[in-house]
């Protein structure tokens, strides 16, 4: 995944610097990588945060074992590994750490990075998910609340909200031809995977390698791989 990106930052930034003279050339080429670059960013901080949960349960297990705590408590320390190892989206993954550790997510990377984060997510199921195809173009009155497109776009409110105020476009259309735009969310992943680590240690060492792949992207400007 972390190879997968960097590829695609490294055209990113590539196309960039060739076409910098020609705005529409650079928003066309915006358009051909940014939704991917969304998509994958967003598999990769939702893995993490996902492994951290994970490890923080196998630690418990493993405490359990230690002290010959009942089969009870270990069962249920199993079935909730499971369920978080297997149960994917992100506000379930939410509901899974509040309920697991007494900690949301918000807690740990704060309120700003929370929302932005927020807002990757609904960008990435967009951009996986194809919704973009079925939201209106101009707004749906309430009377139409029980139709799909209504619920995206209240959805997509909060987007556009937050595209409007980090990069200065109405829309999230108008906002991923902007070159900074993938960019930004990888800078927010880096600062929440550094949160993650900062905040639970003593855990196993992969999950701690995951958090330094994240942090020594540069987006395109290092080669980190052979094969750029």
């Amino acid at each position: 995944m972390m190879k997968s990106y960097e590829f695609l930052s490294h055209s990113h930034r590539k196309a960039f610097e060739e076409f910098n003279r020609d705005i529409k050339a650079v928003h066309g080429i915006n358009y051909y990588c940014a939704p991917a670059l969304i998509s994958i960013n967003g598999a990769i901080i939702e893995g993490l945060i996902r492994s951290f949960l994970v490890e923080l349960l196998e630690f418990e297990l493993d405490s359990t074992y230690k002290k010959k705590v009942g089969k009870i408590t270990t069962a249920m320390l199993q079935k909730a590994r499971y369920d978080v190892e297997h149960q994917g989206g992100w506000e379930k993954l939410n509901q899974q750490y509040s309920l697991y550790i007494g900690q949301t997510i918000k807690d740990i990377v704060g309120d700003d990075d929370f929302r932005s984060l927020s807002i990757l997510f609904k960008l990435r199921n967009v951009f996986s998910h194809g919704t973009c195809a079925i939201e209106p173009l101009d707004t749906m009155a309430d009377e139409h609340k029980e139709y799909y497109p209504y619920k995206w776009q209240t959805k997509m409110q909060d987007v556009n909200s937050y595209c409007k105020e980090k990069f200065g476009n109405d829309s999230y259309v108008d906002a991923v031809a902007i070159y900074e735009f993938p960019i930004h969310f990888f800078e927010v992943s880096k600062r929440v995977a550094t949160n993650f680590g900062e905040n639970f240690k003593g855990l196993h060492d992969r999950v701690y390698e995951v958090v330094h792949e994240i942090n020594v992207v540069d987006f395109g400007r290092k080669k980190l791989y052979a094969f750029l």
